[in-house]
């Protein structure tokens, strides 16, 4: 029935977030062929919505797209608004990393980007902070890898502000330091008062440590004090992308606040 294939949904979420894709996806194609046999749309798109994700993580971007567009469509018909921001954010997330991986930078992002724009639309009209905050920086990535360094600034205080809204230390701790890997490139003063500036803030941040802090985010903050301590050159153009310094899907997964996993 229903309940249990939603049980097998569930099991199959919580075995991506051990990470383990190959035992999700098995079990999602079985909950996905449950859910259209009960003709249960809700279930067929949220387990959509997963098993793109398990795909994303088993390396096959491309059908990954094309489960998450499937569960996008699916939302957007019944009208779930979360279940479409949740959909639109991880299939502009996904579109934006399987270009960039083609051409080698984040210029052909165009689609990402107004994915995730209508994603964050939909997550402040309902009062979603932590996906609005998100959207705010998967959006300053973007911004940043095609030289809108001030834009993606500005979208890295925004998330730091709505990450404080509610409590979550880690996503503010990604805000922060994405702050840190952007100011020599848009600092009112110039490249080298901007990498002090961030030298400062990259030291704030290491010693601001707290139980919830994504174990990513000290590698990322220790490679990129390297890169601040050798000099910044700005022909090179931001530079965290290409590094593999930014935030993962798992690092979104977990908010920095007691007893809290999101969809």
């Amino acid at each position: 029935g229903r309940g249990e294939a939603w049980a097998i949904t569930q099991l199959a979420r919580a075995r991506l977030l051990d990470g383990d894709p190959g035992a999700a996806l098995e079990q999602l194609r079985d909950a996905l062929a449950r859910h259209r046999d009960n003709e249960d749309a809700r279930g067929e798109a949220w387990t959509l919505y997963y098993l793109g994700q398990a795909l994303e993580e088993d390396g096959d971007t491309v059908e990954a797209v094309r489960e998450l567009e499937r569960a996008r469509t699916m939302f957007s018909r019944m009208r779930d608004v979360y279940g479409l921001a949740c959909a639109r954010h991880h299939s502009g997330r996904v579109t934006r990393d399987q270009r960039a991986a083609q051409t080698g930078n984040l210029r052909n992002s165009g689609f990402a980007r107004q994915l995730l724009m209508d994603a964050r639309a939909d997550f402040r009209r309902i009062g979603v902070a932590h996906g609005e905050a998100w959207a705010c920086l998967e959006l300053a990535l973007i911004d940043a890898g095609n030289g809108r360094a001030a834009q993606a600034l500005a979208l890295c205080g925004e998330a730091a502000e709505l990450f404080a809204s509610y409590g979550d230390e880690r996503g503010r701790d990604w805000a922060r330091f994405l702050r840190c890997t952007l100011l020599p490139y848009a600092s009112p003063g110039g490249s080298e008062v901007g990498t002090v500036v961030a030298q400062q803030e990259l030291t704030e941040l290491a010693a601001a440590h707290h139980p919830s802090r994504d174990p990513g985010l000290e590698r990322c903050a220790e490679a990129f004090a390297v890169v601040l301590g050798r000099g910044v050159d700005l022909e090179d153009g931001w530079q965290a992308w290409r590094l593999g310094l930014t935030p993962t899907r798992h690092s979104r997964e977990v908010m920095g606040v007691p007893a809290h996993a999101t969809p």
